[in-house]
């Protein structure tokens, strides 16, 4: 009996979430591989947000903040920088040296120093698109990391200023989503992009 007392008990486990993660990336699979515009549409405006709730659902509300940052950057940012600076350095070798002769400058780029310039800027601005006029992202697709890390920090930073209070939490969340809805409606249609996917 006494041993059976020693063994720790288990963390919860949350099988509904297991699932809804499971169905989530085969719906991102099947939406980037050239599916109707309803479906598109549909990963637009559900599976995604779908995929950012359940990656904050298990988040601890009494967290420190340096833990939250900690944590964050060990776990989203870092990686998402390393990769990138991997493919880069693989992108300069492969298309750059060995295939030159076949790279094709874009009339946007002029010199190959611009050429150069354009998949660091994109992994600054972190913006999903493979390639805008100014920018190029080698690795297109993690442009979630970034903004999973920004939610949190967004969260946590809303948690402290709302100091558990329901109303003030609602508060902030509503005066969040008028700054969003101001960006996208005054501030992005001037050309304004804000670096790792802020807007």
């Amino acid at each position: 009996m006494s041993d059976i007392a020693a063994v720790p008990a288990k963390k919860p486990h949350f099988l509904w979430i297991e699932m809804v993660r499971l169905l989530g990336i085969w719906l991102v699979i099947i939406a980037h591989t050239g599916t109707t515009d309803f479906l598109q549409r549909l990963f637009d405006v559900l599976i995604l947000q779908v995929l950012i709730f359940v990656s904050g659902y298990l988040e601890k509300n009494n967290r420190p903040f340096r833990e939250t940052l900690t944590k964050g950057l060990k776990g989203l940012f870092v990686p998402y920088l390393l990769l990138s600076a991997l493919l880069y350095v693989y992108w300069l070798i492969m298309d750059i040296i060995f295939h030159r002769d076949i790279y094709t400058l874009m009339p946007t780029e002029r010199n190959l120093p611009a050429a150069l310039l354009k998949p660091l800027i994109g992994i600054f601005l972190s913006n999903g698109q493979y390639e805008t006029p100014y920018s190029m992202m080698l690795a297109f697709a993690m442009w979630y990391l970034p903004v999973v890390f920004i939610l949190k920090m967004a969260h946590r930073v809303v948690m402290v200023i709302s100091r558990g209070n329901r109303k003030y939490y609602f508060a902030c969340l509503a005066v969040s989503l008028l700054l969003i809805m101001a960006f996208r409606n005054y501030i992005q249609p001037l050309g304004l992009v804000i670096p790792f996917c802020l807007d």
